[in-house]
């Protein structure tokens, strides 16, 4: 299932691809929380990355506060996320049931949290701010190909550890929703075989495509940022930083806010085809019980 969204003022574009292989589903009980999924498994970009950046050497990108800035104290001691509170990650696990995004892969240190993750149960997160589907995209992130690899090495491991039995730990998966989102940052690597004379006028007329999708928007501008529409200069301690963060549909230059993921959120779950196709999550997953915030 597809659905593509505005990424932000740079206007550039992200696909987010939602699967699972099965549309049967476990609708399993823990912690007394009705769950339609056992585990959730998340791929690509700073869009749903929770904090495996955080853990790469530069110049991979992290961040840095403000970024998270309206966490919840239970998250907030390592941010990891590139928006002001929950990212689009955080937000599928808990209309799921989950309390946010499963943990970074990278993060996983500690056997409470590795014995779930072995048993197929909550999941991982191998997504990496800055990557791409492209391996040339992103400078020291986890590219995706080998974000893949680490969930492959993360299978073998549970079939060693055999806490779940092969049958079991298969149908576990099977069952698991599968989240990726990349694309956005491909822009930047991708040869569109295009003279460079051309590429301005290519670019112009991208932009001219895509800017029905904000056009509903007050303003163009960022949250978190300097110069132009808050988006010339990246978020930091020392850049301006707005007080109605809810009412902002980005963060910086190319991130959304946690209102502006809840909103494509509820899109991707009750959503017509305009909005996820060529079903919406609630139907790939009809035993969602968690209701949608009534704010929205």
């Amino acid at each position: 299932m597809t659905v593509p969204t505005a990424a932000a003022p740079a206007l550039l574009l992200a696909a987010v691809v939602l699967c699972s292989s099965s549309s049967a589903t476990c609708d399993e009980v823990r912690d007394g929380v009705r769950r339609p999924v056992p585990a959730m498994y998340v791929f690509g970009d700073s869009l749903v990355d929770a904090g495996n950046n955080d853990f790469l050497s530069p110049p991979a990108p992290r961040a840095r506060p403000p970024n998270g800035v309206d966490l919840p104290s239970l998250v907030r001691h390592r941010t990891g996320r590139f928006t002001n509170g929950f990212n689009l990650a955080d937000i599928i696990a808990q209309q799921l049931g989950f309390e946010f995004s499963p943990p970074a892969y990278l993060s996983v240190t500690t056997p409470l949290s590795d014995l779930d993750l072995l048993r197929g149960r909550v999941g991982a997160n191998y997504a990496s701010g800055g990557s791409g589907i492209l391996d040339i995209t992103g400078n020291g992130s986890i590219t995706l190909r080998e974000q893949v690899q680490l969930f492959a090495e993360t299978k073998a491991r549970m079939i060693r550890a055999g806490l779940a039995g092969r049958e079991s730990l298969d149908y576990l998966l099977a069952q698991s929703l599968f989240v990726i989102s990349a694309g956005g940052n491909d822009f930047d690597a991708f040869d569109y075989g295009l003279p460079m004379s051309e590429a301005p006028a290519f670019i112009a007329a991208m932009v001219d495509t895509y800017i029905n999708h904000i056009n509903d928007c007050a303003a163009e501008v960022a949250c978190c940022g300097g110069g132009k529409f808050n988006g010339e200069v990246g978020c930091s301690f020392a850049t301006s930083l707005c007080a109605d963060r809810d009412e902002y549909l980005f963060w910086d230059a190319v991130h959304g806010t946690e209102a502006a993921y809840r909103r494509a959120v509820h899109a991707f779950f009750y959503g017509t085809a305009r909005d996820a196709e060529p079903v919406n999550l609630a139907q790939l997953v009809p035993t969602v019980v968690a209701v949608y915030s009534s704010s929205i």
